[in-house]
């Protein structure tokens, strides 16, 4: 049971006029002004991701704004259920949100008559939380929930039902390449192909930004790409070993040994984080979960469940092979991806030189890098595959100013035609106009049978 003590040592605005959370002075992220903006809307907030890539800042930044605005601190409520000392059950919820109406503000749920803000941090651990909260939205729409979690078994499924229209979720990522120059408190005019739009006229203003700012791009995307998608590793800049102990212990550790062993009863521990590894270590690879589990001595049935929690954790996702039927989608070949290129980076204890000495090691991290760009901004992303031919991305249904644009990574600067001259077949037989090649640095033009090859930088993409 939540104890009214314990509510309020999370909630020092009661106490302390003018409080604001020490969390108001740290840069925001680019989703900050996007949960900002939809606070005015009659729905609940959920923000999902990974572990440690700043929900709980999020949040504490959220309840900054409402105190700057002037919302009476006692209508601001913020909880964790992470501590350790409380019971994470579904009566504690229920008791949370009593208490909180009862001994603060004194009032029955129908009394309320101003908006109050309810912000509830790692709700995961909370089973049938959906159920509790439509209770309490469904009787008063000025009770405002905003809440996180870490885990998407328990925080979808259930929630796109009996919360279906009340409900509207975000993903909160690792730190983007802008982020992590704004945070860095470097100069952040950041530019990508998107912004410059897939034309020539956009690719000549692209070209004048990549002239003046590759420098300065290239010096800081190593420790990007290594350890740098975390906004704590941040603190330490300069210290690899930091920042991959941080990843490994803090971030996978808690996941792999702790969360998700808890939550699914997974008894032999040791191999399921072997399993993960494997997945990490070879993102951007095809995968077989039958010989997966060969190799690691497991059943096909438990790689196929272990698979499935690594991805409902956000540790790993599938790209698909390019296929207009949804019941051959699930039997095609498929790509595993780590959802952050530090993840692999940490586990293999890769360091900042081999970015230029062993490219070869790195071009599985840059297509890892581009993978987790493209799904940033495009819905629709599968890979093509006839034969020994491959195309890395392809980029589909975009509406009417974007159609169908193939990517192949070639983390190089000198590219033969023989080594791309399928693209351009592919391309013409799918009637599509343009193709883009991500290189390492190497930015220009080709135009080839009327199709058009933009050369572009991994780092504008």
């Amino acid at each position: 049971m939540v104890q009214y003590d314990q509510i309020i040592d999370q909630n020092p605005w009661w106490i302390q006029a003018k409080y604001l959370p020490v969390e108001a002075s740290w840069p925001h992220r680019n989703l900050f002004s996007t949960l900002s903006d939809d606070l005015s809307k009659n729905l609940i907030q959920l923000i999902t991701g990974l572990r440690r890539v700043g929900k709980s800042t999020l949040l504490k930044q959220i309840i900054s704004l409402l105190l700057k605005e002037k919302v009476a601190a006692d209508h601001i409520l913020y909880f964790s259920f992470d501590k350790h000392a409380i019971d994470k059950n579904s009566t504690s919820l229920e008791a949370l949100i009593d208490t909180y109406l009862s001994r603060r503000l004194k009032k029955r749920v129908f009394e309320i008559s101003d908006s109050v803000y309810l912000l509830i941090d790692e709700i995961q651990y909370i089973d049938f939380w959906q159920d509790i909260l439509k209770r309490y939205y469904d009787m008063n729409k000025l009770i405002k929930f905003i809440i996180s979690g870490s885990q998407s078994t328990k925080l979808q499924g259930k929630s796109k039902e009996s919360l279906a229209g009340r409900l509207i979720e975000y993903n909160a990522s690792v730190l983007s390449i802008d982020e992590y120059l704004s945070i860095s408190g470097l100069k952040n005019n950041y530019k990508t192909i998107w912004d410059c739009q897939l034309t020539h006229n956009g690719f000549h203003e692209l070209y004048d930004y990549h002239y003046e700012n590759h420098l300065h791009l290239e010096e800081r995307l190593p420790a990007y790409l290594c350890y740098g998608q975390f906004p704590e590793t941040l603190q330490y800049a300069e210290d690899i070993k930091f920042g991959y102990e941080y990843i490994k212990e803090s971030v996978l550790g808690k996941i792999l040994e702790i969360d998700i062993p808890a939550y699914y009863s997974i008894e032999k521990v040791n191999e399921f984080k072997l399993m993960a590894y494997h997945l990490l270590t070879n993102s951007s690879s095809f995968y077989e979960l039958q010989n997966i589990g060969r190799e690691l001595g497991i059943s096909k049935a438990t790689s196929e469940k272990y698979f499935s929690y690594l991805k409902n954790a956000y540790i790993i996702d599938v790209l698909y092979k390019y296929t207009k039927s949804n019941i051959k989608k699930g039997r095609s070949l498929k790509k595993a991806y780590a959802k952050s290129t530090n993840f692999i980076t940490a586990i293999n204890n890769y360091q900042l030189q081999y970015y230029e000495d062993l490219p070869e090691i790195f071009g599985k991290i840059i297509e890892t890098y581009v993978w987790q760009r493209l799904i940033s901004l495009f819905d629709t992303i599968s890979l093509w595959r006839k034969g020994n031919r491959e195309i890395d991305f392809i980029i589909t249904n975009q509406g009417d100013s974007l159609k169908t644009i193939l990517v192949e990574v070639k983390f190089k600067n000198k590219i033969r035609n023989n080594e791309i001259k399928y693209l351009f077949s592919h391309a013409a037989d799918i009637g599509c106009q343009s193709v883009i090649v991500v290189t390492k640095s190497t930015m220009e033009i080709q135009t080839i049978s009327g199709i058009d090859a933009y050369f572009i930088p991994f780092y504008l993409i």
